[in-house]
């Protein structure tokens, strides 16, 4: 008996059609070619060339396998691994769907570990390889204990805390696809920064509600946003001017990306000048000590400028640029997680600009040894894969069909 294995990829696909009860002919049609195509992959040895023909096939004939279709060995997924999908619990506690456990405010006890989970939940999702789950786990929790009767809102110091709460959600949410709870994170955040009167978490949030607004389609709010943030930004009591320059240039920084989404190319190069001017005046100071607000301790420096220059030339559709550009940013590895990861996923955007499959299929396994759960949970980073596959050549289909598969996309 002829075991799947050592049937050609034809014999299965005639095998499975039959089964199914669909003509060549229907079939053929429903995967975009002609049945005299289809004839002469099952009889006569012909090569399936494209990944997405591939995936298209195993999709109509509802192929639950789909490894063992292709004739691929994929490596079985870790049992500890988390499932694709959205975060309910996150949902339901940023909504206020959970019944509140105790009321009254925080004691200062509570105050000092809460702010320890703060600090170790952004700590988690800059650094952690498993970020996404980390946040995945502790943000339900952290976004009960700020919300409503958990939080003394008489409290400077828990409303700061409950703003950096507010913005990781909202980050998390954003790069997760959920813009629109990202955008009610992001509105909460504010207003809590506000309160609390935290200059430097109120420019972190303006920044974070920058971003949002320009996924959705709102660059010249977001540049205007930021850039009258920045200016205003003035240096903040208790924290060295390093933190308050950061906090300016990541300003600059989302208002360039505006630009060039605006399509405003010398708007954007001013921007980005703007910001390096910042980071090189900065550069004789020292990484802020403790205490200062979580997501916020990193000063700014030149890669920061670099990658967003790449960004900018992406966003402004001139790729081949982008990619010239990348060759001579220097120290990549010194960014962390999330930025390695987003670096690499823009320039697997600019690759797949200049229809160059392998170098997007190898940036899109850069990202995903920077951050390996990027491609799972990313929304971003499944709608470059899911372009790549459209893309498809033989030279790189294993590697691709390896990353589909961790991102749950077949």
């Amino acid at each position: 008996m002829t075991t799947v294995a050592q049937e050609t990829i034809g014999e299965r696909i005639e095998l499975l059609r039959r089964r199914r009860g669909l003509s060549r002919q229907t079939l053929a049609s429903l995967v975009g070619h002609s049945s005299e195509w289809l004839r002469q992959v099952e009889r006569k040895g012909r090569q399936v060339d494209r990944l997405s023909t591939l995936l298209r096939l195993a999709e109509v004939l509802q192929v639950k396998d789909v490894a063992a279709f292709m004739g691929v060995a994929v490596p079985g997924r870790r049992v500890d691994e988390p499932t694709v999908g959205a975060a309910p619990d996150i949902r339901a506690a940023l909504l206020g769907h959970r019944a509140a456990v105790r009321a009254g405010g925080h004691r200062p006890s509570d105050i000092d570990r809460l702010a320890s989970e703060v600090t170790e939940a952004w700590t988690c999702w800059r650094q952690s390889a498993r970020r996404w789950s980390a946040a995945r786990t502790s943000l339900p929790g952290l976004l009960e204990r700020v919300c409503g009767p958990h939080i003394d809102r008489a409290d400077p110091e828990a409303l700061r805390l409950s703003a950096e709460t507010h913005r990781l959600a909202a980050t998390y949410l954003h790069s997760s696809g959920d813009l629109s709870l990202a955008l009610l994170a992001t509105d909460r955040a504010l207003a809590e920064a506000r309160l609390a009167s935290a200059p430097l978490t109120e420019a972190a949030c303006l920044q974070g509600f920058g971003d949002v607004l320009l996924r959705l389609q709102a660059p010249a709010e977001a540049r205007e946003m930021c850039v009258r943030a920045a200016d205003a930004l003035e240096p903040c009591d208790g924290s060295p001017d390093c933190v308050t320059t950061a906090a300016r240039v990541r300003l600059y920084l989302t208002a360039a990306e505006a630009a060039a989404f605006a399509r405003d190319h010398h708007g954007a190069e001013r921007l980005l000048d703007r910001a390096a001017m910042l980071v090189q005046d900065a550069q004789d100071m020292t990484s802020a000590p403790d205490p200062v607000p979580p997501g916020t301790t990193a000063p700014a420096r030149p890669v920061d400028v670099a990658v967003h220059r790449v960004r900018v030339e992406v966003v402004l559709g001139r790729s081949g640029k982008a990619l010239r550009l990348a060759e001579h940013v220097d120290s990549v590895d010194a960014l962390d997680r999330e930025g390695r990861a987003r670096f690499y996923l823009t320039l697997t955007r600019a690759h797949l600009h200049q229809r160059n499959q392998p170098g997007a299929v190898l940036a899109l396994m850069q990202a995903d040894r920077a951050s390996p759960e990027e491609v799972r949970f990313n929304v971003y980073a499944q709608h470059l894969l899911k372009q790549a596959i459209g893309q498809d050549s033989v030279t790189v289909r294993h590697d691709l069909y390896r990353l589909a598969e961790r991102a749950g996309l077949l």
